[in-house]
């Protein structure tokens, strides 16, 4: 995926059709991280309880809403151009928001899976099938971040 031109608050991207079909798929694991990831207090308690509960009654209607912007947004009718040599596809600065917010989730939900590796201490072993693909979405979804971030910060690699 390259960015081909940034107008105002457009931007246009170029990717293949892997690309776009890898891009869809991994949006459409969101959400990854779990409700109860989410913590107002360690410490355990009645009104923490009843606190905790509405913060993920919150954050449960907040996914809902994301997750039916995004659809709508990457499967919409005529979304993805075809160009001479790959798709193009126009995101707004809002729509890339919506994006990251994904995105951010399913990569932090990945790491989470994983068991919050240290990736200073080294990369753990993958052994299950699980593991791998936790990991190669983890990878894949810092990847579009990275692209979408570029974007909007004015660079074009």
């Amino acid at each position: 995926m390259i960015l081909l031109k940034a107008e105002g608050d457009r931007y246009q991207f170029g990717m293949s059709l892997a690309e776009k079909t890898v891009l869809l798929v991994l949006l459409d694991r969101y959400p990854t991280i779990p409700l109860s990831y989410y913590k107002l207090s360690k410490t355990p308690g009645s009104e923490e309880e009843d606190n905790q509960a509405m913060l993920e009654e919150a954050m449960s209607s907040r996914r809902s809403l994301l997750k039916r912007r995004v659809t709508q947004l990457m499967h919409g009718e005529d979304r993805f151009q075809q160009g001479q040599n790959q798709l193009r596809v126009t995101f707004t600065r809002d729509e890339i928001e919506w994006l990251l917010q994904v995105l951010n989730d399913i990569r932090v939900g990945s790491w989470i899976r994983l068991g919050c590796p240290d990736c200073e201490k080294g990369v753990p072993v993958m052994t299950t099938r699980e593991d791998k693909l936790s990991f190669a979405e983890m990878e894949l979804a810092a990847h579009f971040e990275c692209m979408f971030l570029e974007a909007v910060d004015g660079h074009v690699t």
